[in-house]
């Protein structure tokens, strides 16, 4: 499985490079974002010095995700990537949210906007990029530290959104509960299962996204 997307260095930074080639650059971090069945459902257009992020049509997932919910996640995975990859290289940016009302695939536009100074949590987000990937295996049976769910809980306040964190046996009991409810009942889907194969990928396949077997704990 090829892993060149994952290669990128900071030294290659273009920081005497022109605005496009900096902003081409800031990209190769913001597509390392995760996504639904890794669809890498995003498409950037680079023009007058900004860049365009639109949803990606042609890569829904219409039985798992109908209403394109999980496909609009995913792309806002990919701009918070792009904001904290330019902030860690001392960019600051401006955010427009659908700015084109006749085109709801245009999500957003990102215009950079003077200097940055990136801080402590700035870098050891930017440094998580190419450390993150998907896993679908067991996970350790170990709790996750108190300051880490705090730190975790600080960090989505700020982008304005929440994080509850379960802390109740019987809380979880319930919620892998109904996990366990969804699995089987998109896993009696005939439709459903006939998508998941669709992106699917064996250990030897060339495609860079879809499932790849390696993600599923699967060697080959």
């Amino acid at each position: 499985m090829s892993h060149d997307a994952w290669r990128v260095q900071e030294a290659d930074y273009p920081a005497s490079g022109s605005t496009e080639e900096r902003l081409r650059f800031f990209l190769r971090y913001a597509v390392l974002a995760p996504s639904s069945h890794n669809s890498q459902p995003w498409r950037f257009h680079i023009t007058d010095g900004r860049i365009d992020l639109y949803a990606d049509p042609r890569r829904r997932l219409p039985i798992a995700d109908p209403e394109d919910r999980e496909l609009t996640i995913s792309c806002g995975a990919a701009l918070c990537h792009l904001r904290l990859a330019m902030r860690y290289f001392g960019q600051a940016a401006t955010v427009e949210p659908a700015p084109d009302p006749e085109n709801p695939d245009l999500l957003a536009s990102v215009t950079p906007a003077g200097p940055h100074a990136p801080d402590d949590t700035d870098r050891a987000l930017f440094r998580a990029i190419t450390r993150r990937f998907t896993h679908r295996g067991a996970f350790q049976d170990t709790s996750v530290p108190p300051a880490l769910r705090h730190m975790m809980q600080a960090l989505v306040e700020r982008e304005g959104a929440g994080l509850e964190c379960l802390s109740r046996p019987e809380s979880k009991a319930q919620v892998a509960q109904m996990v366990a409810e969804a699995d089987r009942h998109q896993g009696g889907d005939p439709p459903f299962r006939r998508e998941l194969a669709e992106w699917m990928r064996t250990g030897w396949s060339r495609r860079k996204d879809g499932l790849h077997a390696r993600a599923l704990g699967v060697g080959r």
